[in-house]
């Protein structure tokens, strides 16, 4: 008897194992995310006064579902108010007691010399919108190509990003970003990253070759806000 009650009592102990391991597996999968952004950075630095650091700032993205996602990203899709923009990518910054710091705009210096980069945009922009039989206005081919996140990501594979910024005034030339932040030395902030993709405006806004890749890839245009999984540090000297 005792013989029997010992070996029903080792069993029903794997049982109860076995059931803790399918629940934390059934938990685990419920939890992940179909799209999980990173930032792969430690912690960012800049300055409380004038002077300021060039952060390298490096994402991952990774597709954890079965599906293959189109992400029709831009700073213009406004799917998030506050934080600083840059190429497609928000960055949001947190006081300590986790509210979102104040951020300033202004609109970014330009180095007189540039007037001939622009007079080359808009004329690259017209070249391509023309001779694609498009209103010479029609699509902003070269933000389109080299400013926002419009791309691909297939069944797990993993994306990789990186761009620079400071964070405590606009730079000569730094691409479409007008926003900062004026961080105290005192007090601890953590940052993270957001990415926008908005598929109510892939019509309008995106040209033939883009919309019959989505349709031929049967891809699924992601809508809403990816947010990175961590916040990391960012570490404010005293100049």
């Amino acid at each position: 008897m005792n013989l029997i009650l010992s070996f029903l009592s080792y069993y029903l102990k794997i049982l109860l194992v076995l059931v803790c391991m399918l629940f934390l597996s059934s938990c685990n999968k419920k939890t992940k995310k179909d799209l999980e952004l990173v930032i792969l950075n430690n912690e960012l630095v800049t300055y409380s006064g004038s002077k300021d650091s060039i952060n390298v700032i490096r994402l991952s993205l990774k597709n954890n579902s079965n599906k293959v996602f189109f992400i029709n990203g831009s700073n213009n899709q406004k799917l998030v108010s506050g934080g600083i923009k840059k190429t497609g990518i928000t960055l949001r910054i947190f006081n300590e007691n986790d509210d979102e710091v104040e951020y300033y705009v202004e609109k970014q210096p330009i180095a007189l010399e540039n007037n001939c980069s622009f007079e080359f945009i808009r004329n690259f922009n017209e070249f391509s919108n023309v001779n694609l039989g498009y209103k010479s206005y029609k699509y902003n081919y070269f933000k389109l190509k080299n400013l926002d996140k419009t791309f691909f990501i297939y069944p797990n594979q993993t994306i990789y990003f990186e761009y620079s910024l400071n964070l405590n005034k606009p730079l000569i030339n730094d691409e479409d970003r007008n926003e900062y932040v004026k961080l105290d030395h005192s007090k601890n902030y953590k940052a993270k990253i957001i990415l926008e993709s908005n598929s109510k405006t892939i019509n309008s806004n995106l040209p033939w070759d883009y919309l019959q890749s989505i349709e031929t890839n049967q891809a699924e245009v992601y809508d809403g806000i990816i947010e990175s999984s961590n916040k990391i540090p960012v570490k404010v000297i005293k100049p």
